[in-house]
């Protein structure tokens, strides 16, 4: 038994040793269960909200994370099938755009996602420590390890961007772990992808190379759906 299942089943006993000790009547000891119940699930909520506020909710103060996430977890036994990849990708592209200005100073998103991404597909581009293979369970990104900030910083990396040379670009990285990540078709979906009020366009159209595909001309990008406002 893992230690948090016997720290839970210790909470139980007592409070059942503790209820036959005392006259209570079956209704309060109900009533205090009830409670207990509604307080752990206060605290799971809470939980997640620190989780997702930490990760792909990241914001650029990266210690505030906004209320409004907390009604994805109203109902706690349906938020385990939501969309969370899709969410992190609207939450991040959204916060490149923004990113994109020339007087924007900080980036908010989920920077881990990013940052593994650009170790697999720009390994010249940034310093990095390579874990070697991981267990089939793990995220591929976990064989990376993040090294300290090349000598000259921001200068130095639009230098390499624009030094980059077509095999300098690695766009299958992927290749050899499809037998424990295999391909879904759902990610060659193109349109724009939604997470509450915020719309950001998904078009892998425009780079088939990271799919293996021969690359064509693209098409125009569709207009923008209305978007409607968190609640």
């Amino acid at each position: 038994m893992a230690q948090g299942d016997q720290l839970i089943s210790f909470a139980i006993w007592r409070d059942d040793h503790y209820f036959r000790r005392r006259s209570y009547s079956p209704s309060h000891i109900t009533e205090c269960r009830l409670i207990q119940t509604n307080q752990f699930e206060c605290a799971v909520r809470t939980y997640l909200l620190h989780l997702v506020g930490s990760t792909i909710f990241a914001d650029k103060t990266h210690t505030c994370v906004e209320a409004k996430y907390i009604s994805l977890f109203i109902d706690l036994d349906r938020c385990q099938h939501y969309l969370w990849a899709a969410a992190a990708l609207v939450f991040l592209y959204d916060n490149m755009g923004d990113g994109a200005v020339h007087d924007t100073r900080q980036l908010g998103g989920y920077m881990t996602l990013l940052q593994c991404w650009i170790y697999e597909h720009f390994p010249r581009i940034c310093k990095r420590g390579d874990r070697g293979a991981v267990p089939a369970h793990l995220p591929i990104a976990c064989r990376w390890i993040a090294k300290h900030v090349v000598e000259g910083g921001l200068v130095t990396y639009r230098q390499r961007l624009d030094a980059l040379l077509l095999e300098d670009v690695l766009f299958t990285p992927y290749d050899n772990d499809r037998a424990n990540h295999p391909f879904e078709d759902i990610s060659m979906f193109s349109g724009y992808l939604r997470c509450g009020g915020v719309s950001v366009p998904y078009l892998p159209e425009r780079c088939l190379r990271q799919f293996g595909r021969i690359q064509c001309i693209p098409p125009d990008v569709p207009p923008r759906p209305v978007s409607i406002d968190w609640v």
